[in-house]
């Protein structure tokens, strides 16, 4: 099946290669390995001082991911019921939705200024 214009269209499923690694097992991708680079040393392709040194890349991207505090969950729980107070028409003497605001952020500061231990962290804690 092709791709309508202008759309991309990937060669395999994402997850093909790990259900394709998981039958093989260790001992046969370690075969397919051996032969990969076999094939590719008689072929000239790899020479023999390319296998003199590995360089290895184990750089970890961070993830933009917002792991939830109680604090959030509390001020996200304050602003649906406000909404479903508004949408049935209850009146509310003072919702506090602008003073939770503050709390909730500083909050997610100070979890923020805990996690830190690179470079400059504070050793003492």
């Amino acid at each position: 099946m092709r791709a309508p214009a202008g759309e991309h269209q990937l060669p395999f499923y994402r997850s093909s290669l790990t259900h394709w690694r998981q039958r093989l097992g260790e001992d046969q991708l370690a075969a397919v390995l051996q032969e990969s680079r076999s094939v590719a040393h008689k072929t000239q392709a790899l020479a023999t001082r390319d296998l003199e040194r590995v360089v290895v890349d184990t750089t970890v991207q961070p993830k933009a991911i917002a792991h939830p505090s109680d604090a959030r969950l509390c001020y996200r729980a304050l602003e649906k019921l406000i909404d479903l107070a508004h949408r049935h028409g209850v009146e509310l003497r003072q919702s506090y939705a602008r003073l939770a605001k503050r709390p909730a952020i500083m909050v997610g500061r100070y979890t923020d200024a805990h996690q830190s231990s690179g470079p400059g962290a504070s050793r003492n804690s």
